[in-house]
């Protein structure tokens, strides 16, 4: 750990950390954007219209109309994975970079807003989920402490960090 990793190294970090932060709001319009333009396409820009007694559609069958209309299913893996990768990068490297701590906080705290209005208005009624796959992420969430003790008690005890001693000397 000297000035090169965090030139290199940190910065990399702190940039990934922010666009996995940002990228919620990058998904939700991208795929949000994408949802209504087929829409609007599929209703000949009937939205645009004043008179608004009847739907317009062009789908033929019920099950094509909702594809179209009800939404994509909700891929609760994806949300777990991105939580746990944004935890598990803070933890390990947080004791060398702090600012990770907060973009992670700014991230989860990102997806909460996002999941919250896209479970409200764009995803399908998700399945039922049981308390398995809850417990299963915390089991693996108390690894990132220890991982982060570990590396920290390293990252604290090196002295050509703290001292500015060259590494021939240690």
């Amino acid at each position: 750990m000297n000035t090169d990793w965090y030139l290199d190294i940190g910065t990399s970090l702190v940039k990934t950390m922010v666009i996995m932060a940002l990228f919620p709001y990058v998904e939700f319009c991208m795929f949000g954007g994408i949802k209504v333009a087929m829409r609007m396409l599929d209703s000949g820009w009937y939205f645009f219209r004043k008179d608004d007694s009847e739907m317009r559609t062009k789908k033929k069958t019920q099950k094509q109309y909702l594809n179209l209309y009800a939404g994509p299913e909700y891929l609760m893996h994806f949300k777990y994975s991105s939580v746990l990768v944004q935890v598990f990068v803070s933890f390990m490297y947080g004791m060398f970079i702090p600012l990770l701590f907060l973009t992670t906080l700014f991230g989860i705290f990102n997806m909460y807003v996002v999941e919250r209005l896209c479970l409200a208005y764009y995803y399908k009624q998700p399945p039922l989920y049981d308390a398995k796959l809850n417990l299963a992420a915390i089991k693996i969430l108390k690894g990132a402490p220890i991982l982060m003790f570990a590396l920290g008690y390293w990252f604290l005890s090196n002295r050509q960090i703290f001292f500015n001693e060259p590494y021939d000397k240690i």
